[in-house]
């Protein structure tokens, strides 16, 4: 194993995805280097039905399930596995309450963008695909990067398990800073996709009431999106992905860039931000 590069060895690892896109793979990857793993519902399932060692996060943690599947992961025991440093104090912490550090969050978020594409949708069905406790995992593991690896999204698989291979089951300071800063370009993107579409209903809605308190909602606000929408009312760029251009190595800086690439590769092109105003 490489010395000197703040290797953390990925020793048990949440899973809980909506996009289940090579988690199979991936898992059987994570199982080669000894990784016990905990699953979500649905994630779980899919890796007991395909022969995968995992246990149910729900039932190791002893987290319930509460209103209605509003609340599955938010819990304490999961959040302060996730963000517990390394340091005696913590850990300390941590067997007091049964539980053990978690080294890697595997997640992708409820797919609100595509229920928010379909026409007519009501502010109940919109707000029922919003993912909280997803979002809040990726962000407690980003927060934590320093000992933690954050995988929000299918297409980082390949990077995860070449990381592995290349550190003998680990992942260096570098790498989990990088994942940190994608995942948390991704959540602010979801944000805005919730933003937009809940903006564009409330904005329908007033113009039908001929646009009574129209000019005091949100007068001045920034809308950034890696998601294509129609939404011509709103006059802010769309951006097709909206995140900070990392080359292979190292961090080029912090502007946003759009890219046409969805790994670490240097951008083609450049953006400003619209500022978004009312009518």
């Amino acid at each position: 194993m490489p010395e000197g590069e703040g290797i953390v060895v990925m020793k048990t690892a949440v899973l809980s995805v909506s996009d289940k896109k090579g988690l199979v793979g991936l898992a059987r990857e994570l199982a080669g280097f000894g990784v016990e793993m905990l699953a979500t519902g649905g994630t779980f399932s899919s890796l007991r039905e395909a022969g995968v060692e995992v246990k149910s996060l729900q039932d190791d943690m002893n987290l319930p399930t509460a209103v209605s599947g509003r609340v599955k992961t938010l819990h304490a025991p999961l959040h302060a596995a996730i963000l517990a440093r390394g340091n005696e104090e913590h850990l300390r912490e941590l067997r007091a309450m049964g539980i053990k550090p978690v080294d890697a969050v595997v997640c992708n978020f409820y797919p609100f963008q595509d229920v928010a594409r379909l026409a007519g949708q009501a502010d109940s069905q919109l707000v029922e695909s919003i993912d909280i406790g997803g979002p809040t995992m990726v962000r407690g593991a980003s927060k934590n990067f320093e000992r933690v690896t954050v995988v929000p999204s299918p297409k980082y698989y390949p990077l995860v398990v070449e990381e592995l291979k290349r550190t003998g089951g680990g992942t260096t300071l570098e790498f989990r800073r990088r994942l940190a800063i994608e995942a948390f370009s991704l959540t602010s993107s979801y944000d805005a996709s919730i933003f937009n579409a809940l903006r564009r209903i409330a904005l329908d809605g007033m113009q039908m009431m001929g646009g009574y308190g129209y000019s005091s909602l949100a007068p001045s606000l920034w809308t950034r999106s890696t998601e294509r929408t129609r939404t011509p009312r709103l006059r802010s760029t769309r951006l097709t992905d909206a995140r900070p251009w990392l080359d292979g190595n190292s961090l080029r800086g912090m502007r946003c860039r759009s890219t046409t690439t969805s790994t670490w590769g240097a951008p083609t092109a450049s953006w400003k931000g619209t500022k978004t105003s009312l009518p």
